[in-house]
């Protein structure tokens, strides 16, 4: 998708790959966010960073070499630098109670990407996730040893039920329906150009200016907070 970082930005997403104090400056921002806000909320990290493709597989390899360190026939190296920098942070400001390590395995065919599903007709049989829960309190307190953080085979074992397949049918469908939908109204109006090219704007400026959408909105709501805190303190 052309603008898929402008999705995760209204999303509050993070390209940790840019790793410098600005980065690193806005999580912490973000975070801070989300305790005072009160709501529960789950923070969904990507540490491959990419897919396993051969270029990937590769600098997977080159790293491995340089630091010492086995390599995955099936999997690429962890990026630890941004989990370790963000759980510290929950830690820090005491909003963090499980972290969930999710694999994902495909036992016989690989969609590299979504070419691969509509000319080769690739499509796995089978996904199998393994899931394990940490407690927080159980996890290690360096960012050292949260890099080697050990990986054993005790992952809870989920049933597909006829409600969650049916559920998932549903999910298709919808978006399948709404992807058409998308490109009658595209296609079918004068100022659909238009609004995109303003949408683009507005979301190129809000980076270059801001940092993105998500520092806007941290932003507002840090100032309406230092208002309700002073108020406060005024009444008391």
């Amino acid at each position: 998708m052309p603008l898929q970082n402008r999705s995760l930005a209204t999303d509050f997403g993070k390209d940790l790959s840019q790793r410098n104090t600005k980065v690193f400056a806005g999580i912490d921002s973000l975070v801070e966010y989300y305790s005072k806000a009160g709501s529960n909320y789950q923070l969904l990290l990507f540490p491959e960073g990419t897919d396993k493709c051969p270029k990937a597989t590769e600098r997977s390899m080159k790293f491995a070499e340089k630091n010492n360190l086995i390599h995955y026939d099936y999997l690429l190296h962890p990026r630890t630098t941004g989990f370790a920098y963000i759980l510290q942070k929950m830690k820090k400001v005491d909003y963090v109670e499980y972290v969930y390590d999710v694999t994902v395995a495909y036992n016989d065919a690989i969609v590299q990407s979504e070419v691969d599903l509509v000319t080769l007709g690739l499509c796995p049989k089978q996904v199998h996730f393994d899931i394990r829960k940490f407690s927080v309190k159980d996890l290690p307190e360096t960012d050292s040893e949260l890099d080697e953080l050990d990986t054993l085979p005790n992952a809870q074992i989920f049933e597909m039920t006829p409600l969650a397949r049916l559920l998932q049918i549903f999910i298709i469908l919808v978006w399948v329906v709404l992807t058409i939908c998308w490109m009658y109204f595209f296609f079918s109006y004068n100022y659909q150009g238009m609004v995109a090219l303003v949408t683009i704007g507005f979301f190129v400026g809000a980076q270059y200016f801001y940092g993105g959408v998500e520092m806007i909105i941290t932003e507002q709501a840090f100032k309406q907070w230092q208002v309700i805190e002073k108020e406060d303190k005024k009444n008391n």
